[in-house]
C-alpha cells in the first residue's frame, strides 16, 4: 500500500476529479516555500499527487487504500461541542502554581519593559566624542 495520500497532499476530499485536482495543484504551487530546494521537493510531491489522481481508480468509492478526508470539511471546525470538539474540562486549581506563574510573568514583563526603555534611550544617545 502506498504510504503517501495524493488527496491529503493536494488538500482535497477523497474522490475529487481531475478538474478539482488541477485547481488544488495551482493553489498549492502559488504558495510554495521561498527556498528553492524545499520548493522543488514540494513541487515533486504535488506533481506526483496530481499524476496519481489522474491515474486513480475508476470507482473511487470502492477504493479502500487511502485515508479519506471527511465528506463534511466543517465537521472538525470549532463551534458547538460535539464528537470532534468536546467541551473544555477545567483542570485542578493550584493556588501556589498560579502565584508562582504570576511572579514569573511580572518579572518577565519588567525585564521586557527595561529592555525596551534601554533600547529607546540608546537610540537617542549620541556616540562619545574622542
Amino acid at each position: 500500500m502506498e504510504r503517501r495520500n495524493p488527496y491529503l497532499i493536494l488538500g482535497i476530499p477523497f474522490g475529487t476529479g481531475r478538474a478539482g485536482a488541477n485547481a488544488a495543484f495551482a493553489r498549492r504551487v502559488k504558495s510554495l516555500p521561498a527556498d528553492p530546494a524545499q520548493a522543488r521537493a514540494w513541487q515533486t510531491d504535488l506533481t506526483w499527487a496530481l499524476q496519481r489522481i489522474d491515474a486513480g481508480p475508476a470507482a473511487p468509492e470502492a477504493e479502500m487504500g487511502y485515508y479519506r478526508m471527511p465528506a463534511d470539511p466543517g465537521c472538525g471546525a470549532p463551534g458547538e461541542p460535539g464528537v470532534f470538539a468536546p467541551p473544555p474540562e477545567p483542570g485542578p486549581y493550584d493556588e501556589a502554581a498560579v502565584a508562582a506563574a504570576l511572579v514569573r510573568l511580572r518579572a518577565e514583563a519588567a525585564r521586557e519593559a527595561l529592555r525596551r526603555e534601554l533600547s529607546r534611550r540608546s537610540a537617542q544617545t549620541p556616540p562619545p566624542a574622542p
